[in-house]
């Protein structure tokens, strides 16, 4: 599987690092919660030279992350997310995931950011982004 996040070549220029909020289903909390995810955003940001989310920052480096793209339609307007997963067998169900998903039993966490319509990631804080992203996660 390619990874969506493409690292920022030292050769593209200055890089600023910002946090950008998004939600983490922790794989030991019954609750999805707030997450600030470090990410770096190259100072010529365009289509080739993509902001780089650091999910490792907030999901460690034990086992793989893995993330993709969803789309979700609400309110006749398409949505896109960008959800990274890391995968721990020997972690009990994420008991946060199986509040939104009660038929999934998934070991690690996930972390849901909002996808933009130029940007790779853009902050996730209003209630209706909330909504829309717990149905990302169910996809």
């Amino acid at each position: 599987m390619v990874s969506l996040r493409v690292p920022i070549s030292v050769n593209a220029g200055k890089k600023q690092p910002r946090y950008i909020s998004g939600v983490l289903y922790k794989n030991n909390v019954s609750y999805p919660s707030p997450v600030k995810v470090l990410t770096e955003i190259p100072r010529d940001e365009n289509e080739r030279v993509l902001r780089y989310p650091c999910f490792e920052a907030i999901l460690g480096t034990s086992t793989l992350v893995q993330d993709c793209a969803v789309m979700v339609s609400y309110e006749r307007r398409a949505y896109n997310f960008l959800l990274a997963a890391q995968w721990l067998p020997q972690a009990p169900d994420n008991r946060a995931l199986r509040e939104v998903v009660s038929d999934v039993a998934w070991k690690g966490s996930i972390v849901v950011m909002k996808m933009g319509d130029k940007i790779l990631v853009t902050n996730l804080t209003s209630s209706k982004d909330k909504i829309i992203a717990r149905e990302a996660v169910k996809k």
